[in-house]
């Protein structure tokens, strides 16, 4: 026989205990990280409908991988834009710009290229925190492309 507190069994009260602890381990394993990306292509591409500059985030240096699947990408529509990412929940990411050359929309040889790091090749991890924003820049030209 369960014992009534104010009208309530103390089974009706543990259940709801463990709903509410249950519903913060939930909120707390599925809050989010946010990366902002901000785009400074100094190219001669010009940007219009059919060419745009795409970023791409990876879960691993792609590099170093042997497959090339982002997993989740922006498109830009200007030169100097900040694309921004939302609700990511791996960390840490890795990141490419490209401006798309030939129309496409993937990064094909001769696209010209940027990364997050030290040159092609030398990708650094973006370390991203729960409930903060993270802010990068990638800077770009037509002197490196994609091979």
């Amino acid at each position: 026989m369960c014992r009534k507190i104010a009208g309530f069994s103390a089974f009706s009260v543990l259940l709801a205990i463990l709903a509410v602890g249950w519903t913060q381990t939930s909120l707390k394993a599925a809050a989010s990280k946010t990366l902002k990306v901000k785009l400074n292509y100094t190219g001669s591409g010009p940007l219009d409908e059919k060419h745009k500059i795409h970023v791409l985030l990876f879960d691993s240096d792609p590099y170093n991988s042997t497959t090339f699947e982002p997993m989740v990408s922006k498109t830009a529509g200007t030169k100097n834009e900040t694309v921004i990412f939302t609700d990511l929940h791996t960390s840490p990411v890795y990141a490419i710009a490209f401006y798309d050359k030939y129309a496409s929309g993937q990064p094909e040889s001769g696209s010209p290229v940027g990364i997050y790091g030290d040159g092609p090749g030398k990708m650094a991890p973006i370390k991203l925190e729960e409930e903060k924003t993270v802010e990068i820049e990638i800077a770009f030209d037509d002197s490196t492309k994609v091979p």
